[in-house]
């Protein structure tokens, strides 16, 4: 081959299969730029002629001048348009991202110089691939090389201002729902190569950044590009996905109503590069991404709250459930960054929640409430009243959903008493708390044996760092409603509040009570509520203080003497067993008829004697009497039955209470030793029904036959303890004489009348 005067040996290359046999040469090297006539010869003697048409040229390095541009979406797809110096004299266009090789194509046009004269120009185009074929690592940040070669890759050029070229990706959205209609809900976008740098502008003259989203709604036949405000852009090169900006939801208006359901987002840098003169006309744009992320129209509604009362000092946790919950944001966003709080609005009060997502509910904390309405809120003047404000929750950070469900506030309750004060560690005695301030803890209470209270409304009984908490119920006025100065609560097995001390003695636990299972009063000034190592509330020191409960092991009945009583009562009987305590509710079971309690008939305990309406200031004559912790006497009752016609009790249990309540534990009986059954014949009950004559001589010695009914009871020798007594005057047994004063005889008793005063009955 012959370039001008240089020769350079040619290479025959035969295809196969056989075709027309071609020859390969290299060109010789020149001093610059220059036009030169090729000739061939296959001999080295005889060569082609000249021919003008058939000439070499050689032309300098190309120099890559202009790239539109030096980013795309990491899909890949996108066109990059090259123009530069000696680009006319482009063969075969290739382009390298890092390692990566295409194809591309070229354009060769001509250009009209001002003097009307022709030269030759010419553009590069290059495909861009998806940046997932390029393999690049994380540390890489979606940035490589960007080299261009004109000849097949024999020689390479970058642009020498920048030789990067950046892929960007939409990452995430968030929020990425929000309401139909009315919208107002901004996105925020993030990405990778959001933001590469201002210089961007001088380096690549027209680049400009115009964030846009766009958005893929059912309803519109276009997609719908929003451009984002400049205010909303945070702007920064490091990290590389450490950029975003937002933009404004379009309403998601459809015919025949708000839609409802996911639409596609994708992004763009900007979408409309305009050009220097001014007219505002796009002139080139870079790509919207082509994965996109979804955006979902859903309107959150609220169906249900754990708690709808809480006190005014705040701090009551709101269970909330509804409709699109699931729909919170919980993916994972670029380092530094979190999605938009959950948000509860109290009436104008605002606070954060915080989403579960194992169940999809929201968590909202009440805070003090200091409304006009809540301000308002006196025990003295309205102990019941309540403040009720709209709770709403914004599960995008921004809106708000508009159930209208209330949550009420409430001041504090005023804890006044306890009744009874002690129990025993069985658990199953009934505590009533009277307080002033509980609302109205029942649940739809009307009717008869209405009782039912809120799910949350409960008593705590706690020792230290132990707690057991128990469901309480209502109390009914006469009028069938519920009564709300009145709790009942039921009192735990208490081994769990005793801990791990191995004792029988009794032992205290604080109460309180709660109306929504969480704040629990008498409170603290720090919120929580005292406990049993606080100062006891006394009957006249309610306030700041612990009402404390007292823990006792059952007592145990061994024995009962005399196991026999008369029906009428005015009797007494002792009862010897273990774990007695000499307490002012101590009192005696006789069947079902209990006898009085021992209200401070010797009583030193620390329980206080009660003093309210309706405890008994003193002992009667049928009141309990604490000996030791193993003896208590027990005066008898009147037995006979207050339904005519019922028969009279022979036999019946006999019990004793420390509390005189009515629980399963709070009373025990004498128990067989053996079976560890209650003996329901433990004491015998006799009756006199009839004297005869009834009318007798003033002087001793008539002969007065007593019938009566299980006068059988005494036993073989029970006629040695008969007893008659005629007024003041007892007669006693005497068998060492003929006629018995007292004698029992086929089932009667005779006595011998002592002497009296004349007309005395």
């Amino acid at each position: 081959c012959k370039f001008g005067g240089s020769n350079t040996l040619a290479t025959l290359v035969q295809p196969t299969p056989p075709e027309l046999p071609y020859a390969v040469c290299r060109t010789p090297a020149v001093s610059g730029p220059q036009s030169v006539n090729f000739q061939f010869s296959l001999d080295n003697i005889g060569f082609t002629e000249v021919d003008a048409r058939v000439r070499f040229t050689y032309h300098g390095s190309g120099v890559l001048q202009s790239i539109k541009w030096p980013t795309a979406p990491a899909a890949g797809g996108a066109t990059l348009t090259m123009t530069g110096f000696n680009f006319q004299f482009a063969t075969a266009t290739r382009c390298k991202f890092g390692d990566f090789v295409v194809e591309g194509t070229q354009t060769i046009y001509f250009v009209e110089a001002a003097d009307g004269s022709l030269s030759q120009e010419g553009t590069l185009f290059c495909t861009v691939p998806p940046l997932a074929v390029l393999n690049l690592p994380v540390s890489a940040s979606a940035t490589v090389t960007l080299q261009v070669s004109m000849d097949a890759g024999a020689s390479w050029m970058s642009f020498g201002a920048d030789p990067s070229f950046k892929y960007y990706e939409l990452l995430a959205i968030t929020p990425s729902f929000g309401p139909q209609q009315d919208q107002v809900t901004q996105v925020r976008v993030h990405g990778t190569n959001l933001f590469q740098g201002l210089q961007m502008q001088d380096i690549f003259p027209g680049f400009s950044y115009a964030y846009a989203c766009q958005f893929e709604l059912p309803w519109e036949t276009n997609r719908v590009t929003v451009f984002s405000s400049i205010n909303t852009w945070v702007v920064r090169t490091a990290p590389y996905d450490g950029a975003y900006f937002s933009c404004t939801v379009p309403p998601g208006l459809a015919t025949g109503g708000g839609y409802t359901g996911p639409v596609n987002v994708r992004i763009s840098l900007n979408p409309c590069m305009t050009d220097s003169s001014g007219s505002g006309e796009c002139v080139s744009a870079l790509p919207f991404t082509i994965e996109p992320v979804t955006f979902y129209y859903a309107s959150p509604v609220i169906t249900s709250l754990s708690v709808s009362l809480g006190p005014l000092t705040g701090g009551t946790l709101v269970t909330v459930r509804g409709t699109f919950f699931h729909l919170r944001d919980t993916n994972s966003l670029p380092a530094g960054y979190d999605h938009l709080p959950v948000l509860c609005k109290w009436g104008e009060e605002v606070t954060t929640g915080e989403h579960v997502p194992a169940d999809n509910t929201v968590l909202c904390t009440s805070p003090p409430c200091a409304t006009p309405a809540c301000l308002g809120i006196t025990l003295d003047q309205c102990p019941d009243c309540l403040a009720p404000v709209r709770l709403e929750v914004a599960l995008n950070g921004q809106d708000y959903t508009g159930t209208q469900l209330s949550f009420s506030y409430f001041k504090d309750p005023l804890v006044n008493r306890l009744q009874p004060t002690l129990g025993p560690t069985a658990g199953g005695t009934a505590i009533t708390v009277f307080a002033v301030g509980f609302g109205d803890p029942c649940l739809g209470c009307e009717g008869d044996g209405c009782t039912q209270c809120l799910e949350s409304t409960k008593c705590r009984f706690q020792a230290f760092d132990r707690v057991v908490d128990s469901p309480a119920r209502c109390l009914q006025l006469p009028d069938g409603t519920c009564d709300r100065s009145q709790l009942v609560c039921s009192t735990p097995v208490a081994g769990v509040l005793r801990g791990n001390i191995v004792s029988l003695d009794p032992f205290f636990v604080a109460v309180s009570v709660s109306t929504n299972g969480q704040q629990f009063f008498p409170v603290k000034g720090g919120g929580s509520a005292f406990n049993v190592n606080d100062p006891a509330c006394t009957t006249t020191n309610t306030v700041n203080c612990a009402f404390k409960f007292k823990f006792y092991e059952q007592p145990v009945i061994t024995g009962i003497r005399p196991a026999i009583t008369a029906g009428d009562g005015l009797g007494r009987i002792t009862i010897t067993g273990s774990n007695f305590l000499n307490v002012n509710d101590l009192r005696c079971r006789f069947g079902s008829t209990d006898g009085s309690k021992a209200c401070q008939s010797g009583a030193t305990d620390s329980i206080l004697p009660c003093s309210f309406d309706g405890c008994c200031a003193g002992a009667d004559e049928d009141s309990a009497i604490f000996v030791s912790s193993t003896t208590v006497i027990c005066p008898t009752v009147n037995l006979r039955p207050t339904s005519p016609g019922a028969p009279l009790p022979t036999s019946l249990r006999v019990g004793l209470s420390l509390n005189g309540q009515p629980g399963p534990n709070d009373y025990v009986y004498l128990r067989n030793s053996l079976t560890a059954e209650v003996v329901p014949d433990a004491l015998q009950v006799y009756w006199a029904t009839s004297i005869f004559p009834s009318v007798g001589f003033n002087e001793p010695g008539t002969r007065v036959t007593v019938t009566g009914i299980n006068f059988g009871a005494f036993g073989a020798e029970g006629d040695v303890q008969m007893r008659c007594k005629f007024g003041a005057n007892i007669v006693v047994p005497n068998p060492t004489i003929t006629v018995d004063p007292v004698n029992y005889q086929n089932g009667n008793i005779e006595c011998t009348s002592p002497g009296m005063a004349l007309d005395t009955a």
